[in-house]
């Protein structure tokens, strides 16, 4: 007879260490086991008995367990959900990394220094007062695939620093940088990291990318968004700021000619001036401060087809 899917621990658990040992029973066709869809390493003490060492990642945190078959996919109710309550006094040193900027389409923005090409690129920021160790440590793009590309033994990341990776698919490239057998995709994806026992220490998720526009933490905090500027190796920059709402010109029915809109404060806006559309002159500049701004041409001072565009910095 077929046994069902089932944990043998009860759905709370209390430890005081850092890891904890799971085991139960699994149907015959089930071939392993995923905790919050990252595939685990059992180990199988009899045909239908597993056991499994969970790294705990965090001081209360759930985990749902979902029996895998053989093709690949879950089988139908074999999920079981539990709740781990960390107790001791111990770190969790997986939480000292993050993943704080990349670029998944990398036109002319940072040159790769082993073959000179622009290539996708991730970098790590280690937010503690200590170094920290990567060896054993992996990057991925695929939850499904936890272990695409391990850092080798010796990788550090120092106090406060950064680290960059090339996700340029030529992990054979040679070098004072770290080269993983997998790209970015710019259509969007996600990143993930976890530590040498399996603890997911980050995961950022990102959809299309635009070219040479950074993703990451502004300012090396808070949730991913797109940079201002791209600082490969060090502090992050604030995030592209758009105005609240669009500019709308209106035209002022008087001589000389003039148009005015509404400025945000904290923006600075730049009005610029051209004949032919391809060549522009810049006319004004100013900073919005939650006000009219106005711009008036003298008359004289302008050809009988002349075009007006404003942009936007924060």
């Amino acid at each position: 007879m077929d046994d069902e899917f089932s944990v043998t621990q009860v759905n709370e658990i209390q430890t005081d260490e850092l890891t904890v040992t799971l085991s139960g029973s699994a149907p015959l066709r089930m071939r392993s086991l995923q905790v919050n869809g990252v595939p685990q390493q059992l180990e199988w003490k009899q045909l239908t008995r597993w056991q499994l060492v969970l790294p705990v990642e965090a001081t209360r945190k759930s985990y749902t367990l979902t029996a895998i078959a053989g093709d690949g996919q879950p089988i139908e109710d074999a999920t079981q959900s539990i709740e781990v309550s960390y107790t001791g006094d111990e770190s969790f040193p997986h939480e000292s990394v993050q993943i704080n900027e990349w670029m998944a389409s990398n036109d002319t923005t940072l040159k790769d220094s082993a073959d000179g090409d622009f290539e996708d690129w991730i970098e790590l920021h280690n937010r503690s007062e200590l170094p920290v160790d990567l060896s054993g440590w992996w990057l991925t793009d695929d939850k499904t695939s936890p272990r695409k590309w391990q850092f080798p033994e010796g990788a550090t990341i120092p106090t406060r620093g950064y680290l960059l990776i090339w996700a340029d698919d030529e992990p054979l490239q040679t070098g004072d940088e770290f080269h993983m057998p997998f790209k970015l995709t710019a259509n969007g994806e996600s990143i993930l990291l976890f530590d040498p026992e399996g603890r997911l220490a980050d995961e950022v998720t990102f959809g299309e990318q635009k070219p040479d526009v950074a993703m990451g933490r502004s300012a090396d905090k808070g949730v991913p968004t797109a940079l201002a500027k791209a600082t490969p190796g060090a502090k992050n920059e604030s995030e592209i700021v758009s105005p609240t709402k669009p500019i709308q010109l209106v035209f002022v029915s008087e001589k000389p000619f003039t148009f005015t809109f509404h400025g945000v404060d904290g923006m600075k806006y730049i009005i610029e001036q051209s004949t032919d559309l391809r060549s522009w002159r810049e006319v004004q500049t100013t900073n919005g401060k939650d006000d009219l701004i106005r711009h008036t041409v003298l008359l004289g001072q302008v050809e009988t087809a002349t075009f007006f565009r404003v942009s936007v910095q924060n």
